[in-house]
């Protein structure tokens, strides 16, 4: 099931990814990308264990609400 609720509690479950991975420079490079799923993925795929990677997995299947979420996060 897709839904902007689905995407962001999943985006709640990957906080410690984010928070360990996401460095000021990179969060201020993904704000100015108007489009931000791949290059987040990109970013925070390699730093993350296989239990995180599932949920990430998770996050971005939700499409254009994990689009959103990363929009309403990185504007």
């Amino acid at each position: 099931m897709k839904s902007k609720q689905q995407a962001a509690a999943l985006w709640n479950a990957i906080q410690p990814l984010v928070v360990r991975t996401i460095t000021p420079d990179f969060a201020e490079e993904l704000t100015e990308k108007p489009v931000k799923t791949a290059i987040f993925r990109s970013f925070v795929m390699p730093g993350a264990t296989p239990q995180e990677i599932i949920v990430l997995g998770e996050f971005l299947d939700q499409g254009e609400y994990a689009e959103i979420i990363l929009q309403e996060v990185y504007c």
